[in-house]
């Protein structure tokens, strides 16, 4: 017996994306796709990127900046390594992606803490490794 969808609206949890191409190789995004509001006691980022390049690359840096100070948890991401940022507005977390001249990068959670009201203000892809 089919069942129609029940659709619930929530005004209090925004999307949070927020996309950079900047002058690296690297178009980028980044959204809150968990936030504590929702049962958990932390926030998980979801970041996606393609590298548009005429070479390939074996390291990234990865910078995430926020409209409020996080505090940094874990990250998900192919060779991730907290770099530095912990209790400012700005992380930085480098990675370690082979990429050819247009491979993408997808990154499951970039975990971190902060107060209530959280949002992602900038997401950019570096690379740090060219090949």
């Amino acid at each position: 017996m089919y069942e129609k969808p029940l659709v619930l609206g929530n005004d209090d949890l925004a999307e949070g994306v927020f996309t950079d191409s900047g002058d690296t190789c690297y178009t980028s995004e980044a959204h809150i796709h968990q936030r504590p509001e929702t049962g958990r006691s932390d926030y998980r980022i979801q970041v996606n990127g393609q590298h548009n390049a005429d070479h390939n690359s074996n390291a990234q840096k990865l910078i995430l900046t926020f409209n409020q100070a996080v505090t940094y948890v874990e990250c998900y991401m192919n060779g991730a390594a907290y770099v530095d940022g912990n209790g400012t507005t700005t992380l930085t977390i480098n990675l370690g992606y082979w990429n050819n001249h247009t491979d993408n990068i997808g990154g499951g959670d970039v975990v971190v803490t902060s107060e209530p009201g959280l949002e992602v203000t900038g997401c950019r892809i570096e690379d740090i490794g060219k090949c």
